[in-house]
């Protein structure tokens, strides 16, 4: 008896561990002070080890920047951030938002599947901040990358509508890919984003708030 339900707790831990979402627009404020500034743009550092992104962020601005984090956590391994662009031999790992598949409130329906990035209401719009001349290092788990062979064909996420198989399409890498080039996206501004109200009664707004974001890109290589 005693180790039925010492495992029931167990499972319940994992479960509860699993099934733990970021919060809507939970925008925690990140980074520490930048000691030596040597320009007035946003910077991203990368370096890939070990099924791992550690980044930089570092805000060079005299305002706060919005980072883009919701695909930080539970998602972040989805086989639909880790695409191929065959034309341009690009391997690419996207953090940019998936406009289509991001709410403001959860689905009392959890699915527990790294994938569920494409599913409805199962992600949320959450932020980063970061404050004027800030930085922020962190990191982010990712697939086995350059041990891959199979990527999601790439594709525009500012033309994505709704989901089709074309985006569950899988593309073979047959070079020796030695780099990736990495997105992220940051906002300026998020008000109408983390108003729910023009979500539900202001759409056009919405959409077009949501498509206003920057992106930082670098080439990681091995």
């Amino acid at each position: 008896m005693r180790i039925f339900v010492f495992s029931f707790i167990w499972f319940s831990i994992i479960l509860n561990a699993q099934i733990e979402r970021p919060s809507y627009c939970d925008c925690k404020v990140k980074g520490t002070p930048i000691l030596n500034k040597n320009n007035n743009d946003v910077e991203l550092t990368s370096k890939y080890q070990s099924k791992r992104l550690y980044l930089k962020i570092q805000n060079n601005t005299s305002d706060s920047i919005f980072l883009f984090s919701s695909y930080f956590n539970l998602v972040s391994e989805s086989k639909f951030l880790y695409r191929y662009n065959k034309i341009k031999d690009e391997l690419k790992v996207s953090f940019l938002p998936l406009i289509p598949y991001l709410y403001t409130e959860y689905s009392d329906r959890i699915i527990l599947d790294k994938d569920n990035i494409m599913k409805e209401n199962q992600n949320v719009y959450d932020f980063y901040v970061i404050p004027p001349s800030h930085e922020y290092y962190f990191s982010v788990a990712t697939l086995n990358i350059f041990n891959n062979k199979e990527y999601i064909k790439d594709f525009d996420v500012l033309s994505l509508k709704n989901f089709s198989r074309k985006h569950s399409k899988k593309i073979n890498v047959k070079s020796n890919v030695d780099k990736f080039s990495l997105e992220i996206a940051y906002y300026t501004n998020i008000d109408v984003l983390c108003n729910s109200n023009f979500y539900y009664y202001k759409e056009k707004e919405f959409k077009t708030a949501a498509k206003d974001f920057k992106i930082l890109k670098n080439i990681v290589s091995k």
